[in-house]
């Protein structure tokens, strides 16, 4: 996760930096009609392009190496503790429910914890850009930033929203389950009993038939004439 962290720190300062390079690169080269300088501004921001674009991915893999990681950890875990509960809440609780439950709910956790190192990422670029703003031009910043809270208030509504869409989809994925269980698991069952029941182990326990034996040729018989010749 620290690892994940700092590679997010560096690409935001890499995509902030990027944006100075190019104001050197105007002010410098363009304005002041000076090719060379134009050139090694030119060079220095492809250098860094290519340094944010390493760290992108790699910010990337290390976020959801992280996430799958506590993911598989915490499904082990949840797993063994359903296995030592008492068998009365499994005949209370449908197992479909309990795998619905179990997929969608660590999923939400492997998604929070991608968001760790991306959030802190992106609120560490919004923090750089808003300081470079100010600095260069006050009043371009606030009209830049006014956006930011109707943003924010239009994404909560979104969310709220959603979120009951999201359970009705959860509790159809848990019927959905259940009904799988109840008629694959006996039917698979059955098959595994079928295949492994004592026909099977006479079947396999049989002798193959020997082949037929090849019949011993008659006698031939000499012709007297061909005895008298």
């Amino acid at each position: 996760m620290t690892a994940g962290v700092v590679v997010g720190l560096l690409w935001s300062l890499s995509k902030v930096s990027i944006g100075l390079l190019l104001r050197q690169a105007i002010d410098q080269g363009i304005e002041a009609d000076d090719m060379d300088r134009l050139r090694y501004w030119a060079v220095a921001i492809a250098l860094v392009g290519c340094v944010s674009a390493v760290l992108t991915g790699t910010r990337r893999y290390l976020a959801f190496k992280e996430a799958r990681l506590v993911e598989k950890r915490l499904r082990d875990r949840l797993f063994a503790h359903v296995q030592r509960l008492h068998f009365a809440f499994h005949d209370e609780a449908q197992a479909g429910d309990l795998m619905s439950r179990g997929n969608t709910d660590l999923q939400h956790l492997q998604n929070f914890v991608v968001m760790i190192p991306l959030t802190i990422a992106n609120l560490m670029t919004v923090i750089g850009v808003t300081a470079i703003l100010l600095v260069i031009d006050p009043f371009l910043a606030v009209l830049s930033l006014a956006a930011l809270p109707l943003i924010n208030v239009v994404a909560k509504r979104f969310g709220s929203r959603l979120f009951p869409s999201v359970m009705g989809i959860q509790r159809e994925s848990a019927a959905l389950a259940s009904v799988v269980v109840i008629l694959v698991l006996p039917a698979w069952r059955i098959e595994v009993e079928v295949d492994s029941g004592p026909a099977a182990e006479g079947k396999a326990a049989a002798p193959r038939p020997s082949p037929p034996k090849p019949k011993p040729a008659a006698p031939t018989r000499h012709s007297p004439l061909a005895a008298d010749a």
